[in-house]
């Protein structure tokens, strides 16, 4: 037998604190290329190297800091299997001269369509404290380490193989030790000096044990791949050992700090079966080391042989709550070589705690090589021993305790050699405690009358499925069940019966999940419902899912509700089920199709208090794999806080694509969110055709993203399209962003909410693109004075604070033309805006119809009370001349119960009918028609009868008398239309009336036209009387939408008194919602009723096509209900017919939509208009000045009943002047005060005889021009 020289060693124990030198590599960046033109090169010239890049100011940057290097950092990944990589094959390393913080700097700030982010490249350090060792013989003794993870019981079950490899990345290694020879798979970068580090590793992994020599190792007959330090990039190296199929990785490396890249090195390397283990750190604190700390390493720390962390010999080691296991770390031995001759020493440090886990999962894998790396991270950290007892000061810092070997083993045995199919029958009462461990083949089935409750382990093989069947129940109390191996399981079906209630439970399925359990890695892992592939059986909805205070894990789609509904002929009750303080995450690689949860056609009252999480540390670019949080096609739902004994949980959504995305096939079917957080969400909610929402007291804080570039998607808040009734209000939409950087998100998006009265009040914005956009059709097409009213909101630094945008404009388009009125203090706009950015429109930008701003008194304290840069061409603005008040002045009550609630809409819409006859009788003189046929029909000789026959209707002459009052020129003269105009200042406001005016044969003067635009900014009577009307018809709006409401969550009040409630409105708007009502319970004919009832002489065009289209729309489902068929069961010809409904902006086309997308026929994205910045924002500027220079102007000359006189005194300031008229013997027969230097005005000369008079042009007494005239 060969002979060995041994030698001994011990160390000085002394204490010593390790602190890293260095955090970040000097010189080095990691860059995230989002454009590849942004990729420089480079070239030398002589010694220098020179950088060139098609952005000059780019160029100039990179040159500035001696850029000399920038390649793809982990060109290694394009190796990988998984289609999302975490965009690392995206990321280049840079590398300079010059200083790095200060380029990172440059390049984030300055260069955010180049690169979406650069980071520092973290410097790793090894993690053993160092020690002095001496020569001396053997006084060593034994390996505590070993025995306190009870490895040679573990050992009788398996000494590894070496089938098995295990990976250690590390400084370098003495591979010709008599311990490690034979033992290395491969070994590369070996060409490190200084290899004591990675060889005492390597010999804790896998030295050569039962050889009679030295020591033993953790991982017996296992090999190594070893990978040292050459050319170092160990993170490169991890991507390396995976792509070779090495399961399991020692990283005993580490540094303080973190990296974005780093972690998603470790989160593709699991996702592709690679555990990585690696030391929490040597300090005395609780700060994290990484890449210990990321959230899919096994982050271990060290005891001593007393089982305690803090050590009296070698200092004490990191402890903190991202520590996983536990694992000996304070003086153990292991292998070294000395003046060339191979040696054994004692060392510590948590570098030489991780070995011994890595050879513990090297040894698990070996006992079954195709377990997930969750099952076997699993295995490790919940067969540990428990150490707090000895380390109470140490509690939660940890990790879950001590390693056993021979304790994990056992369970990867029990795992690898039980495997049966289960069920459960009528009668039985089956328990599965805890401790149990239970591996399924193909199904556990319970049957009707069976009861099964899992408090244990089950693992689940492929396609492996669970069935509740009706009547059968399965309780899963702080159970585990996951995937066997690597390929996902398909979960849990709870079946139930649509055509009977939950009460009793025994009619459907029942599925209790609560106090911890996990479930993970499932196709579904909970369908309420039968059906494979989305395909439901369609009487089997109906089962009952009671989900608390649990976790749902990397599952495909967590929770899936197949259609139920609990109607029955008088009520529609809550579904039986809930979902309370539950976590759904997702923290693997990110793919299509992920949801959380997806409710079908259900109304489920209790979504309370949940986290939805996706935790997969891409980058901040929006992606669709991101995944959605809830998705809900024609379901009912609410979104609360779970009020815990511990408090109030709120419920949080985390970086999704969507945090709630709804498709409504009928308005009827809405939700409600409250007291909810969207961190990092794309969309924080979408939501289709639904009515009577309720978003209140959240916050929104969305994917934050630069403004450019200008290729990627703007994102929202929350977004309503087709939607009506609903209740805004203080919620939060902004940007966390710490600069004042604008970024791509728009807060709320209105799209299309159509003539009724909306309101959206008491709102935060900042630092968005734009606060509140408001698109398409907002207001009423023959009512502009309904429609959306946007109230009482703050706005901080956007971009733009309130913007109306549409695809086009004209009837129905842009939002309610009051926005606020004077009626007392709660009635103005009460918007506080931003003044963000001067010589643009960032406080109210416009693009659509005109609107009247009315907002309170101006005062120093609250100048944000009006809007300074807006849109002038269609903004007016209109002060109430009302104190603000905060608090009172935005403060609307109504009551909260339903009698009150009647009452109080009765009351309001009694005063809005009131003042809608006064002004009806007052609109020209209460016959509109005859006035417009009496205008359109005068000749030239009735000129003055017309024209004082307006003007004593004062300031309600209609629109439409006004427009054909222009247009009669032969009748009406510029001074007439001047004077009638002025008298009625809502004509300035009039695009159209503008317009025609602008197109008269003979244009008025400049100066007419600033008289009349004068008015823009004027209210007139009529205006008045409207906006009084139109501040009851509001508030009498809202209580509708909350009696409605009340109606609708009521499970104890009869549907008839919703009908009944709607049909009594008399309202087109509510027509077509009763019509919904009663398409809901499939009355089809009293649907049909509904929208005949719509009188349709009072509809505009939209409001005409819509409710055509609602007849076609009931006809459709008419034909499915006749045949017994569903939405989901749709024949080629009614496919084709929906997509002909689905074309348009209307409610109509919207509902069909939802059910093309939830039958996979349409993909749709929703529309953004932002606003347009080349928009003509400002009104004409005119030339106030007399058409001709004379200083007096008569007309017609001869006269007859009238004569118009233009007069210009050519003065400035204020003249005393008159108007005289003479006749011929030189008596005044009739004096004018004039008002202004320079005017225009009519004559009466009826009084007159006829002849021949002078007019004089008086100032001061003094005549200064006089013009002679004949009556005829």
């Amino acid at each position: 037998m060969k002979k060995y020289f041994f030698l001994t060693v011990f160390f000085v124990l002394i204490s010593i604190l390790h602190l890293f030198a260095q955090s970040f590599e000097k010189g080095q960046l990691y860059v995230y290329v989002l454009n590849p033109t942004s990729i420089p090169t480079f070239v030398k010239d002589g010694e220098k190297i020179i950088v060139q890049c098609s952005n000059q100011e780019l160029q100039s940057i990179l040159s500035q800091y001696k850029v000399y290097s920038f390649e793809k950092a982990f060109p290694i990944v394009e190796d990988f299997r998984q289609i999302e990589k975490y965009n690392l094959e995206r990321v280049y390393l840079l590398k300079c001269d010059g200083d790095e913080t200060a380029l990172s700097s440059q390049l984030n700030e300055n260069f955010s369509t180049q690169y979406d982010y650069t980071e520092s490249v973290p410097h790793f350090e090894t993690l053993a404290t160092p020690n002095d060792y001496h020569l001396l013989d053997n006084t060593l003794g034994p390996n505590y380490a070993l025995d306190i993870i009870n490895a040679k019981d573990a050992w009788d079950i398996s000494t590894g193989s070496s089938n098995t490899v295990i990976g250690i990345i590390d400084t370098g290694f003495e591979i010709d030790l008599p311990e490690l020879v034979g033992k290395a798979f491969s070994v590369s970068n070996n060409t490190s000096t200084n290899k004591t580090h990675g060889t005492f590793v390597a010999g804790i992994v896998g030295a050569n044990t039962n050889n009679g020599l030295g020591i033993s190792s953790i991982g017996y007959d296992c090999k190594l791949a070893l990978r040292g330090q050459g050319g170092w990039d160990p993170m490169s190296d991890i991507l390396v050992l995976s792509t070779q199929g090495i399961r399991v990785i020692n990283f005993s490396l580490g540094s303080n700090g973190s990296s974005t890249v780093h972690e998603n090195i470790i989160n593709l390397a699991y996702d592709n079966g690679t555990i990585v283990v690696a030391s929490a750190g040597n300090e005395n604190t609780t700060n994290y080391t990484y890449p210990a700390s990321y959230q899919k390493t096994i982050s271990v720390t060290s005891v001593g042989e007393d089982l305690k962390h803090a050590s009296t010999c070698c200092g004490i080691h990191t402890h903190n709550d991202r520590v996983d296991v536990c694992a000996a770390g304070y003086g153990v031995i292991s292998i070294g070589k000395y003046d060339n001759q191979p040696i054994y020493f004692k060392s510590s440090g948590t570098s030489f705690a991780a070995p011994y886990v890595t050879g513990l999962i090297g040894l698990i894998l070996t006992v079954n090589p195709n377990l997930h790396p969750d099952i076997v991270t699993h295995i490790v950290k919940s067969t540990t021993q428990d150490i707090y007892s000895v380390n109470p000061q140490y509690t939660g810092l940890l990790g879950t305790g001590l390693i056993d070997a021979h304790a994990a083993l056992l369970k990867a045995q029990e795992i690898s050699t039980i495997g049966a199919d289960y069920e459960v029958f009528n009668g039985q009462n089956l328990v599965w405690n805890a401790g149990d461990l239970k591996v399924v083949n193909n199904y556990i089935k319970i049957h009707p009358g069976g009861t099964l409750t899992i408090e244990g382990e089950v693992y689940l093989k492929e396609n492996a499925i669970i069935t509740i069947d009706r009547g059968g129940k399965l309780t899963l109390d702080g159970a585990t069940l996951s995937s066997y191996n690597s390929s996902n399981w398909e979960g849990i079906q709870v079946w139930g019966n649509r055509l009977l209630d939950q009460i009793p439970s025994t009619n459907q399925g029942f599925l209790s999940v609560k106090n911890g359990t996990l479930i993970s890695n499932a196709n579904r892992a909970i369908q309420v419902g039968k059906g494979m592939d989305g395909v439901f059986v369609y009487n089997y909805g109906g089962g009952i899912l009671e989900l608390e205070s649990s976790t749902l894990l990397n599952n495909k789609l967590s929770v899936v509700f197949a259609p139920y509904r609990r109607t029955s002929q008088q009520f529609e009750l809550y579904n039986k089920s809930y979902i309370r303080n539950t976590e759904f995450i997702w923290n693997i690689a990110n793919i299509n199709g992920m949801v959380f949860l997806t409710l079908n056609d259900v109304n489920l009252n209790e979504i309370a208090g949940n986290r939805f999480l996706n935790n997969n540390a891409v980058t901040s670019v929006p992606n669709e794999t991101n995944g959605i949080g809830i998705q809900s096609y024609s379901a009912n739902f609410a979104i609360t806080s779970y009020q815990s004994p511990n408090g109030q949980v709120d419920s949080y959504f985390y970086h999704l694509h969507y945090g709630i995305k709804s498709e409504a096939s009928s308005p009827t079917q809405t939700f409600k969110v409250e007291n909810t957080t969207f961190n990092n969400v794309f969309n924080g909610i979408y939501t289709n055709g639904s009515n009577g929402l309720r978003i209140v007291n959240n916050i929104f804080e969305p994917l934050n993203y630069p403004d450019i570039p200008t290729q990627l998607p703007s994102c929202f808040g929350l977004y309503m399209n087709n939607c009506t009734g609903y209740t805004i209000n203080n919620n939060y939409f902004r940007n966390t962003n710490s600069t004042t950087s604008i970024r791509k998100i728009v807060g709320i998006i209105v799209n299309n909410s159509g003539s009724a009265y909306n309101l959206i009040n008491d709102n935060s914005f900042s630092n968005l693109k734009v606060g509140v956009l408001a698109q398409n059709q907002n207001r009423g097409s023959l009512t502009p004075e309904t429609g959306l009213v946007i109230k009482c909101n703050y706005f901080s630094h956007n971009k733009n604070d309130i913007a109306v945008t549409g695809g086009q404009n004209g009837q129905g388009y842009g939002i309610g033309y009051y926005q606020g009125t004077n009626q007392n203090e709660r009635s103005p706009a009460g918007n506080l805006f931003g003044h963000a950015f001067p010589n643009t429109t960032s406080d109210y930008h416009n693009e659509l119809q005109n609107i009247v701003y009315v907002h309170h008194q101006p005062n120093q304290s609250f100048p944000e009370l009006i809007p300074w840069y807006y849109t002038t061409s269609t903004v007016s603005l209109a002060n109430s001349m009302q104190h603000y008040s905060p608090g009172i002045s935005c403060s609307l009550s109504v009551p909260t119960e339903k009698e009150e609630l009647k009452a109080f809409v009765e009351e309001k819409e009694l005063s809005a009918n009131i003042l809608s006859q006064v002004l009806s009788e007052s609109i020209d003189q209460g016959n509109t028609l005859q006035l417009e046929n009496t205008v359109i029909s005068s000749t030239p000789d009735e000129s003055y009868y017309i024209y004082q026959e307006l003007m004593q209707t004062g300031s309600y002459v209609s629109k439409s008398v006004l427009s054909a009052a222009i247009q009669k020129e032969d009748v009406l003269n510029e001074t007439m239309i001047r004077d009638l105009l002025v008298a009625n200042p809502h004509a300035a406001k009039s695009p159209e009336l503008m317009e025609l005016l602008g197109n008269r044969q003979n244009p008025l003067p400049e100066y007419m036209m600033v008289q009349i635009e004068d008015g823009f900014n004027t209210l007139s009577a009529k205006e008045l009387l409207e906006q009084q009307m139109s501040i009851q018809r509001l508030e009498a709006s809202i209580g509708e939408n909350e009696l409605i409401y009340l109606y609708k969550t009521d499970t104890t009040a009869p549907i008839d008194s919703l009908l009944v409630f709607l049909s009594s409105r008399n309202r087109p708007d509510a027509f077509i919602q009763l019509a919904f009502e009663y398409l809901k319970t499939n009355q089809i004919q009293e649907a049909l009723n509904s929208i005949n009832a719509i009188n349709i002489s009072y509809l505009g065009e939209p409001e005409t096509e819509l409710r055509n289209k609602m007849l076609d729309y009931l006809q459709f489902h008419s034909v499915l209900i006749n045949g017994g068929r569903t939405t989901t069961e749709l024949m080629s010809s009614e496919i084709a017919e929906l997509e002909f409904l689905a074309e348009g902006n209307d409610l109509v086309a919207s509902c069909s939509r939802s059910i093309l997308i939830a039958n996979g026929l349409l993909e749709y994205s929703e529309p953004i208009l932002l606003p347009n910045e080349m928009f003509k924002s400002t009104k004409v500027t005119r030339n106030n000045d007399l058409v001709n220079n004379g200083q007096l102007n008569i007309y017609p000359n001869p006269a007859s009943e009238w004569v118009t006189v233009d007069y210009d005194l050519q003065v400035s300031g204020s003249t005393f002047a008159v108007l005289e008229i003479v006749d011929a013997t030189g008596r005044v027969v009739k004096t004018i005060r004039l008002k202004g230097n320079k005017n225009s005005l009519v004559v009466d000369l009826t009084s007159l005889q006829r002849g021949f008079y002078f007019c004089n042009l008086l100032t001061d007494k003094n005549r200064i021009s006089s013009k002679k005239f004949t009556k005829q």
